[in-house]
């Protein structure tokens, strides 16, 4: 019973941070690479499992500054929004809208349009970090924001009449 318990830890342990930490080979071949119906729903079942974890680290990552490999990962991503959004608005339907089978059909079409994905993502670098700096400071000024409101509460919030 303790091995089949400990069994089962080390499988869900075993695979999960290949997909969302970003030292991960594996992840930049996912990103490049269309994904089968099959591969889709093995990932969307793994993803519903480390939910959890993946709240904590995103919680922790906020704070940052991203990496040079996420903002990459970013770009490649907006890139290949970007090349979806124009083969995808002839036929007048958003990617989010198509059914399986569609969208491995275009990321089969945008894979074969990598160079240009690769100078896309060159291009939007600036964009990426622009936004990514906006991001943290706009974060840092509600927080802070937001512990100049704490300390008026507790300080000057409660009025406290002198005791006799």
């Amino acid at each position: 019973m303790a091995e089949e318990k400990n069994k089962k830890s080390k499988r869900k342990l075993k695979n999960p941070f290949i997909v969302w930490f970003p030292d991960s080979d594996v992840k930049k071949e996912k990103l490049q690479e269309a994904l089968s119906i099959r591969a889709r729903r093995k990932l969307a079942q793994r993803m519903i499992r480390m939910a959890r974890q993946m709240a904590v680290a995103r919680k922790k990552a906020r704070a940052r500054f991203a990496s040079n490999k996420n903002l990459k990962i970013r770009g490649q991503k907006l890139a290949r929004s970007i090349f979806r959004k124009r083969l995808t608005g002839k036929r007048g339907q958003e990617y989010s809208k198509l059914g399986m089978a569609d969208k491995v059909a275009l990321d089969k079409m945008v894979d074969k349009q990598a160079p240009a994905v690769k100078k896309m993502v060159k291009r939007l670098m600036p964009a990426v970090r622009r936004a990514e700096a906006d991001r943290l400071r706009s974060a840092r000024t509600a927080s802070s924001n937001k512990q100049d409101q704490r300390h008026k509460k507790k300080f000057h919030g409660a009025k406290h009449e002198p005791s006799r």
